[in-house]
């Protein structure tokens, strides 16, 4: 079972393509796909618009990349921009120049332009759509905190979620080539000749997009971020966040209360987690060989544990190791996490699927 709880931004996975979902990604399998959904489709070619519900226009990364031709679409754009194919090479790190990011069907493309600037770490973002009917937008951004340079494609996707025939962009600028935690997470529409940011209508992250419950429409893997770790130790940096989905549902709405989003939560919490789980071998046994389990404490939430309870569990179980907690040792070293995550109220409760005696007398 994938650990619903991460704790940090950013997880290195996979795209999955479904329907009319196109993915730019390493394809070969370097990058690890996200569980519980439909195959990925890895044919590189362009098969048919949004509407005929088949994978489209994926590009893999690497040696593939320099020998896959480019889009025809995506070549106008690159002309357009006055650049030529080498931009697409994001994974040539000695190449001076942007990096360009771009994925096409036979009726429109979407492109990401990264260019550095003089401010550092900050680099300048162009997000650019182009149709085959002549239309054409661009929305231009300043992004921090990015290492040049970046290597785009993880985690990209084109899907029509609105059914309006245009299809709608999701990629990341990342971070780093280390942790690929996203700098920038871009989810656009084309609409009335101009890009702008897709209504998810709720305050998360999103991370992927993928057919997550296997019905042939793109959802959302969405996290909230619970705010920054504590750190007591190498690799405690980051955010404390929370996965979900976000079901797609008809004319572009997303919900993570309905069956499908409890269903999801339920494969990450198959059951109320025992007392004997609260605390798990330690990644870093010189502070002690034990540490407090934040996927019991989320599951417990997620299961319906009440956050008084949960508090008092962990209160409980860290009484004895109070002073060590407070040196950031012991085996309640990260109590404030596990507090964090305890206060965190989940939008949906986890749901076991129905059983076939459901019902019956």
């Amino acid at each position: 079972m994938r650990t619903l709880f991460s704790s940090r931004v950013g997880l290195v996975v996979g795209v999955v393509a479904v329907g009319a979902l196109a993915c730019h990604s390493d394809c070969s399998g370097s990058a690890p796909t996200l569980p519980d959904a439909s195959p990925l489709a890895t044919s590189p070619a362009s098969v048919g618009p949004p509407s005929d519900a088949a994978p489209f226009a994926m590009r893999p990364m690497g040696d593939a990349a320099r020998e896959a031709p480019v889009d025809p679409l995506c070549a106008k754009v690159l002309a357009e921009e006055k650049l030529d194919a080498s931009a697409l090479k994001t994974d040539d790190r000695t190449r001076p120049g942007p990096r360009v990011l771009c994925v096409a069907s036979p009726t429109v493309a979407w492109a990401v332009r990264v260019d550095p600037t003089d401010a550092g770490r900050s680099v300048r973002q162009t997000i650019l759509f182009a149709g085959a009917d002549g239309a054409r937008a661009r929305d231009v951004s300043t992004v921090a905190n990015v290492e040049w340079p970046p290597l785009l494609g993880r985690r990209t996707a084109m899907y029509d979620f609105d059914g309006d025939g245009v299809p709608e962009l999701f990629t990341v600028v990342p971070t780093d080539v280390r942790t690929f935690a996203p700098a920038s997470r871009i989810l656009v529409t084309y609409k009335g000749g101009k890009i702008s940011p897709v209504p998810t209508g709720g305050g998360f992250l999103v991370d992927a997009v993928s057919d997550l419950d296997g019905d042939g429409h793109g959802d959302l893997r969405v996290s909230f971020e619970l705010g920054k770790r504590t750190v007591c130790e190498t690799g405690d940096e980051g955010q404390l966040t929370q996965e979900f989905e976000a079901h797609g549902l008809p004319g572009g709405k997303f919900s993570l209360t309905d069956e499908a989003a409890a269903a999801f939560a339920a494969r990450r919490c198959p059951s109320m987690p025992g007392a004997d789980t609260m605390f798990i071998p330690s990644m870093d046994p010189t502070r002690d060989p034990r540490d407090l389990s934040l996927q019991y404490v989320a599951c417990s939430r997620l299961r319906g544990k009440s956050v008084d309870a949960v508090i008092s569990e962990l209160q409980t179980a860290c009484a004895p190791n109070a002073e060590a907690t407070k040196k950031c040792t012991g085996p309640c070293r990260h109590l404030p996490d596990a507090l964090a995550v305890a206060k965190f109220a989940p939008p949906v409760q986890a749901k076991d699927a129905p059983t076939a005696d459901a019902g019956r007398d």
